[in-house]
Parts: structure tokens; sequence; C-alpha cells
């Protein structure tokens, strides 16, 4: 049951990363914002998600190269950077942010009933790690473009 679940949730993702590619009317800046999102989410998160692995915050049941199943790995950049993005347009990082942070709490749990990975009583310090540097690096950019805050930016531009 669980691997129906699993393709259905990968097919409506690849559904919805689809007509943010082939909708007709195209906005560049919104499309770079969520490229340059969904990039950083693909290099950092399976770095972060292995730092948790190693901390022991969780375990899953099947790995890969990067510690986390590719499936996983796959509705994660999405979920953590285009769909953002293309929903709220650089707005909302906060809402957004608690709004995620929920989601895992109810999820989590859940996905850890049906055997998907194991979790370790302070698995809450790695959802917090993922969501500070993951989430939160990945939507900061394209809030600062999106909504011409580039004052925002400067900050992240002094550390380079």
């Amino acid at each position: 049951m669980l691997e129906v679940v699993e393709q259905i949730v990968v097919a409506a993702v690849l559904v919805f990363v689809g007509f943010v590619s082939l909708r007709s009317k195209q906005n560049t800046k919104l499309n770079w914002a969520m490229f340059y999102a969904s990039l950083h989410v693909a290099v950092a998160l399976p770095i972060v998600n292995s730092i948790c692995v190693s901390l022991g915050f969780w375990k899953y049941t099947e790995s890969s190269a990067f510690s986390l199943p590719a499936n996983l790995y796959f509705i994660w950049v999405v979920l953590f950077s285009v769909h953002p993005v293309f929903l709220f347009k650089g707005k909302h990082i906060l809402l957004i942010a608690i709004a995620l942070f929920w989601l895992d709490l109810l999820l989590m749990p859940q996905l850890a009933a049906v055997n998907l990975f194991s979790l370790n009583s302070n698995w809450l310090y790695g959802e917090i790690l993922i969501k500070t540097l993951v989430f939160l690096p990945a939507y900061f950019g394209p809030f600062a473009v999106l909504t011409k805050n580039i004052l925002a930016l400067e900050p992240r531009c002094k550390s380079w």
C-alpha cells in the first residue's frame, strides 16, 4: 500500500512540475527564482540530511548514495523550492516555514509508523536543522528578488 501512495505522490509532483514548466504565460524572474531555490535545495538537502542521519535524528529503511530514498529526495526538492516560490511568489516566508514545519510534525510520525524510516526521540532538532539550513536560505533569495527587497540580500552578499 505504501508503494502505491508513494507512486501517486511522485506522479502528482511530476504533474505539478509539468504544469509549472509548460504553462502558457511564463514569468522569467519567477522561473529563475524557482530554479535557484531548487538548485539550493537539491544541493543542501542531501548534505544536511546526511548530517541528521549521522547525528541519529532519524534513519531510513531504504537508503541510497546520500542516505535518503530518491523518491523522497525528489518530492522534498519540489516541496521545499518550486512549490512555495510558484504559489507565493516570494511572499510570506515565515508563514510558509511554519506551515512546512507543522506539516512535518504531522507527517513524520505517520511515515515512521508505516516503516519508511525510524525516528529518534530528538528528531525535532533535525527538522529545525533542515528548515534552517535548507528551506530558509532557498526561499530567501526568491523572497528578496521577487518582492524587490534587494536590501534583504545585502547581508547574504556580504558573507560571500
